[in-house]
């Protein structure tokens, strides 16, 4: 569905540096093959904007500040790349890259994954301009003080839970709710057969101990994994953070950190959560890992608030496979609890949930597929960037 009023978009897009750090990019000869080659690998929201948008009519074009590459890439390119230096006097080279790309590409919209990719300098100069962008963000997750005060800076802020969208209208904002959506890239996967599925349960994530985000999640998986349920793990090993910040003090030849370390991986090895561990996984990896176990757990970080919000949620259902999640009050607007997802309120309902699931195949496979209709019916990224595209072509209008 073009529209007659079309405009350029610059999506500065946001990846995980470890997930960067695993992409091949020899033979990426160019910026944008270096761009696509990081979309296409991660399978994320970010190629499939750019795809949807184009379809609509729009001139999407992205820059990943995260990846070194590309920045290289287009400061060869550019005949002048602004210095923008941070307080110890150092070029910020993130922060030039998205000025240049966008005095380059003078776009009518910019819009950032993440919000603390330009501060509040970097946003007056945007606002400067003769034909200064609309500006877009996307709020999702905890922000230091400073990158939470730019958000009234923004002209509209997406946000993925309710919880988000009242904490961003408190500061001021222009919030809407826009939830994450099921990938084009795990929709397209057939489904496996029932009986090539790994009787077994598993989460995938991150699970980082003494923080305010993660303790509920880490709690919750210990006691999965005592209660004897057969459950994977995919995730790097917890680290303790008081050990960690000692290695980063006395450093790695440290006797006493040695010790400490030894001693941490003996305890560690008694633990049924250390032996459920498994090796992250990314992208085509942890597709394939999720839709091949019988069902999936969610937790959600702390930072959720009480609210269903994260991408587990869109993706369990693009893949078919049935999702374990909390019982938050929001969940009902997505998905139907006892039919396309079930849900826990504690440890020992959750534990119930996963044996009964793991008892039932034929049942947990259904729930599996009823989520994934749902999702194509009504949780694609087509569905979220049309509707975004139609707020943003409203905004557009609105300073005409």
């Amino acid at each position: 569905m073009p529209s007659a009023l079309t405009y350029r978009l610059l999506q500065v897009s946001d990846f995980d540096p470890a997930e960067l750090a695993r992409i091949d990019l020899r033979g990426a000869a160019s910026h944008d093959a270096v761009v696509e080659r990081i979309q296409r690998h991660s399978m994320g929201w970010s190629w499939t904007h750019q795809q949807v948008f184009g379809e609509l009519g729009v001139d999407c074009r992205t820059v990943i500040p995260a990846s070194t590459p590309a920045r290289r890439l287009a400061a060869m390119a550019a005949s002048q790349v602004p210095a923008d230096r941070d307080s110890s006097g150092q070029v910020d080279g993130a922060l030039a890259y998205v000025l240049e790309a966008v005095g380059r590409l003078q776009p009518q919209v910019v819009f950032l994954d993440n919000p603390a990719f330009l501060d509040a300098v970097a946003i007056a100069r945007l606002r400067a301009l003769p034909a200064p962008p609309l500006l877009v963000t996307h709020f999702c997750a905890a922000l230091q003080p400073a990158a939470e005060a730019t958000l009234a800076l923004h002209d509209l802020v997406l946000c993925c839970s309710p919880h988000f969208v009242a904490r961003a209208a408190a500061l001021g904002a222009t919030a809407q709710l826009h939830y994450h959506a099921a990938p084009a890239a795990a929709l397209a996967l057939p489904l496996p057969p029932l009986e090539s599925r790994l009787q077994r349960a598993c989460f995938i994530g991150s699970i980082v101990p003494g923080g305010r985000y993660h303790d509920r999640r880490q709690q919750l998986l210990r006691q999965v994994c005592h209660s004897g349920v057969p459950l994977d793990l995919y995730s790097a090993a917890p680290r303790p953070r008081l050990l960690a910040a000692l290695r980063r003090r006395r450093g790695e030849g440290s006797r006493l950190v040695r010790g400490l370390e030894g001693l941490h991986r003996q305890i560690a090895a008694r633990s049924s959560l250390q032996r459920a561990l498994r090796p992250p996984v990314y992208g085509a990896a942890m597709f394939d890992t999720m839709q091949h176990h019988l069902c999936a757990l969610n937790v959600h970080a702390g930072m959720a608030a009480g609210y269903a919000a994260n991408m587990r949620l869109f993706e369990a259902a693009a893949l078919g496979v049935c999702l374990i999640s909390e019982d938050h009050p929001n969940l009902t607007d997505l998905f139907e609890p006892g039919s396309e997802i079930l849900t826990y309120r504690s440890a020992r309902e959750l534990i119930v949930r996963l044996r009964h699931c793991l008892a039932h195949p034929e049942e947990t496979a259904a729930i599996g597929e009823r989520a994934r209709q749902r999702a194509l019916a009504c949780h694609t990224y087509r569905h979220r960037v049309v509707a975004l595209h139609t707020r943003v072509l409203q905004l557009l209008e609105g300073r005409r």
